[in-house]
């Protein structure tokens, strides 16, 4: 009979799907972490706002191109995601971290002088260097 009992738990197998949707929640918790930093807003905006004087960057699985990037104090960086998985523009010495999925862009406006290191979070050896004069 106990081994029935223990039939009667397999049955029950199908309530613990819930926590497969929780396996949801997880992926969610991650989306939490990006709301957690202001600069995502901030750093954010739509293509209608980008300048005429814009740099293009492009974001491509491993790499950005150009990986040597020089610009104007105050001129805008347009980051296109152009590969197949998600990628980060990562600036420490800004607090700048946008989260970009394949086909998105965001903007970022460096207003001070000085050399900064772009990364990506998810592909540590995806980086460049940004020069501003």
């Amino acid at each position: 009979m106990s081994a029935e009992q223990s039939e009667e738990p397999a049955e029950t197998d199908v309530e613990p799907e819930e926590p497969e949707e929780s396996n949801g929640d997880e992926s969610d918790e991650g989306q939490e972490e990006t709301e957690e930093d202001p600069t995502d807003e901030q750093e954010s905006v739509s293509e209608e706002e980008v300048n005429d004087n814009a740099k293009t960057i492009e974001v491509i699985d491993n790499d950005y191109n150009p990986d040597n990037i020089e610009i104007e104090a105050g001129q805008q960086m347009l980051f296109e995601n152009q590969g197949e998985v998600d990628h980060t523009v990562t600036i420490e010495e800004l607090g700048t971290d946008v989260e970009l999925a394949p086909g998105e862009s965001t903007v970022v406006t460096i207003d001070e002088e000085g050399e900064y290191t772009l990364y990506c979070r998810y592909h540590p050896e995806q980086s460049a260097s940004i020069q501003v004069t």
